[in-house]
């Protein structure tokens, strides 16, 4: 019996390209809402004013004018500048402002610390079929590599 060329090479397997993942809306809301959380439990205000706040031409605003809320400006600027994180002297500068918060209205943004990622893993289970449908209208409108819900 005589042996082919062809089986007596090795095959070859083929490559796997993986494709780059996709963001998930559902997680950039979750991360959204846990980060408002987070940063209202520690410096006293949402998430967009902490991080805008004094940056970018934008004054202070109503959220972070208090000596017990603070901006990512005001941090940087007492880190800097060695000030009182622009805070009054009754608060004993960053950790005083922190201590603060944690003990002036915590409840509410511990509780959505606990109750956001409960509350939207029980809504992946019960919206999956929804998902599912919307993930298959954004792969036919050629969204399926950026984005999915």
């Amino acid at each position: 019996m005589m042996i082919t060329e062809c089986s007596q090479m090795a095959r070859r397997k083929k490559t796997r390209r993986s494709r780059p993942a996709a963001v998930s809306l559902m997680n950039v809301g979750e991360g959204i809402i846990l980060g408002n959380a987070a940063t209202g439990l520690f410096f006293g205000t949402n998430a967009y004013n902490f991080f805008t706040d004094g940056w970018f031409g934008r004054s202070k605003s109503v959220h972070t004018d208090n000596s017990w809320e603070v901006s990512l400006k005001e941090i940087f600027d007492g880190i800097i500048k060695g000030d009182n994180f622009g805070a009054s002297d009754s608060f004993d500068g960053l950790g005083g402002i922190i201590k603060y918060n944690l003990t002036h209205g915590a409840a509410p943004h511990v509780a959505t610390l606990i109750a956001a990622p409960i509350g939207f893993r029980v809504a992946r289970k019960v919206l999956r079929k929804p998902i599912s449908m919307g993930n298959k209208v954004l792969k036919m409108a050629g969204l399926r590599g950026m984005v999915r819900l």
